[in-house]
This record gives structure tokens, sequence and C-alpha cells, in this order.
């Protein structure tokens, strides 16, 4: 177990070495998060939890690759059975296991076309209700008549497609949740939620790992 520990420095072993209840790390840019949160990790397994109860989000893929990469470096093969990835790449998996696989995702040129050709309107103001629309999507904006109209046809049209927008794989899977056995599914499966930059979470982000992590731990 010591050499989970090789090269950090006393807060970093604190943080890797407390396994029960929040831990919060207040980092600056290349402190050493990542080999921190590799090592808590490391940890956690060595203490008998299983790779399959460990969920780590981050939000870039970039972010979610290098800690993928660390950790397969120091687990070996258990390190394919932890969740990586970003909140989309969860929400995505939530959607999958749901049942849903036959559909596509529409990027923010996609959506622009979209709203254009609901709207008649000019790609300025199509990309405009792309951000009003987003807004509302991660609980940061409210929503007033005339953007709840677009709203309500935009979600009609993307359903008719069988497509989401990548808001969508956020809040979708928060509404999935709100169904109390599909969310013990997944609290009893992630008993440890590890979330990289967690002060840079939206409210629909946030909503999302409350539900994942249960009443028990909010």
């Amino acid at each position: 177990m010591s050499h989970f520990l090789d090269d950090l420095n006393e807060s970093q072993k604190q943080a890797v070495l407390s396994s029960e209840g929040p831990v919060l790390i207040v980092a600056g840019p290349g402190t050493g998060k990542t080999l921190t949160i590799v090592r808590r990790i490391a940890q956690l397994i060595h203490q008998g939890a299983r790779p399959e109860s460990i969920l780590a989000v981050t939000f870039t893929n970039r972010a979610a690759r290098e800690m993928r990469e660390r950790s397969q470096a120091l687990l070996g093969e258990e390190a394919g059975k932890i969740f990586i990835g970003t909140f989309h790449l969860l929400g995505l998996r939530v959607i999958r296991d749901s049942g849903g696989s036959d559909f596509v995702i529409y990027n923010r040129d996609e959506q622009v076309e979209l709203l254009k050709s609901l709207m008649k309107h000019s790609a300025k103001k199509a990309q405009q209700a792309v951000d009003r629309i987003s807004r509302i999507k991660n609980f940061q904006g409210d929503s007033d008549a005339e953007t709840e109209k677009i709203y309500e046809a935009y979600q009609a049209a993307l359903k008719q497609r069988n497509a989401f927008d990548f808001d969508d794989l956020i809040c979708t899977p928060i509404e999935l949740l709100q169904n109390s056995d599909i969310a013990r599914t997944y609290q009893d499966r992630f008993k440890y939620i590890i979330v990289d930059e967690y002060q840079d979470i939206n409210p629909a982000q946030y909503c999302l790992l409350r539900l994942l992590a249960g009443p028990a731990n909010n």
C-alpha cells in the first residue's frame, strides 16, 4: 500500500487515505490533482472496494483519457472495470442502460440548422435560441412564453428524428433517475463517486450527482 503514497505531500496523502465520507481537494493547476485522484482510486481498491463500484467523472475527453491511462498504469486490468469518463459519457451510459440505443446526437451546428428551419430565422437568431435552450436544460435560465414555444417545437423535432443534443445527455438521465428503481440501481452500483474540477459543475450536473449518490449521501 505504501507505494500509493509515493511522491505525495501530506495533504495529498490525507486525501488518498480518507476513504469514507466527502473529501474536497482544493488545488491549482499543475499541483497533482489527477495524481491524487488516481492514487485515491487505487487505495479504495486496495481497501476492498470493487472497481465497478467506483465512478470518476470529469469535464473533457482529454482529462478522462489521462485519468484512464494513469489508472491503467497503476492498476492494470482492474482499471478497465472503473467508470472513468466525462459527464456526457456517463449520461450516455444511463440512457443506453435504460434501453436507448438507436439514436443520434446533434452537435451545435446541427442544432442551429434545426432551429433555423423551425424558426424561419437567421443563423444568428437560431444560435441565440440554442444558447437559451441550453441554459434552461442546465437549470441556469428561466423560460418566457416565446422561448417555451421554441423549446417545445425543438424537443418535438429532436424526438421525431430520434436525436438528442449534448445537454440532453445530462437532463434525460436526470428524468430517468426520478424513477426510484432506476436510481437505486446506480446508487447500489456506485459506492464511491469522484468528481474532477467539482467547482465547475453546473446545476444540472449537480442534480445528476445527487441522484446518483442517493439521499443517504446528500
